[in-house]
């Protein structure tokens, strides 16, 4: 499974540790530039896989895809189920993220609903949650769990950080990560924009 690949988890916790141990935004960029080289280097980088067909999206005009709209930008995936109240802790991350870094400076946030319970599998029920709690971004009901389940992903809250050409980029589980988070988005945005890794297109 992609997020248990041994050498993925060891490279991310190493960056996650450098990144917390950095003093200052330069050091920090140099850290994630150095990642993100090796990371789209890799003989057998992760790719991520794309969405079935058949899931209903939310939030959105139209359903998205990472060979689509998702293409050229750095996307991150949050999965989530909406009577987890760790996931709720982490929105005001996302909903700050989402103000710091618009869709035209490259980023795109995905809310991936993985329900737990079978009343939580509701489109309806996931969309009152999403007016609820204000989510501005994109939704799609992962009813099944097959996406969660095609990457492996093990728990509440999980953020999957995919990068410009489908690349698995890093994984972030569970809360409390606010600033690991601000930091890596801010200096891969850098980073791809400076590599020419991106191109900006309009999300409707």
């Amino acid at each position: 499974m992609a997020l248990t690949d041994k050498k993925l988890v060891s490279h991310g916790q190493m960056l996650i540790k450098a990144l917390n141990e950095a003093q200052t935004a330069a050091e920090k960029e140099i850290l994630v530039a150095e990642f993100l080289q090796a990371r789209v280097t890799w003989e057998n980088k992760l790719k991520i896989p794309d969405f079935d067909s058949d899931l209903e999206w939310l939030n959105c005009k139209e359903p998205l895809s990472f060979s689509g709209l998702l293409s050229g930008k750095l996307c991150v995936l949050d999965f989530f189920t909406y009577c987890c109240i760790n996931c709720m802790h982490i929105l005001p991350d996302l909903h700050a993220l989402e103000k710091r870094h618009s869709v035209e400076d490259g980023l795109v946030v995905v809310g991936v609903h993985s329900a737990k319970f079978e009343n939580e599998k509701s489109s309806e029920n996931i969309l009152n949650a999403i007016l609820r709690y204000n989510i501005c971004h994109p939704v799609v009901n992962d009813s099944d769990a097959k996406f969660w389940y095609s990457l492996g992903v093990q728990c509440w809250p999980t953020l999957v950080l995919v990068g410009p050409t489908g690349e698995i980029l890093l994984s972030i589980v569970g809360e409390g990560h606010r600033k690991t988070l601000f930091d890596f988005v801010s200096a891969a945005l850098k980073y791809f924009k400076e590599t020419g890794m991106y191109f900006m297109l309009k999300l409707t």
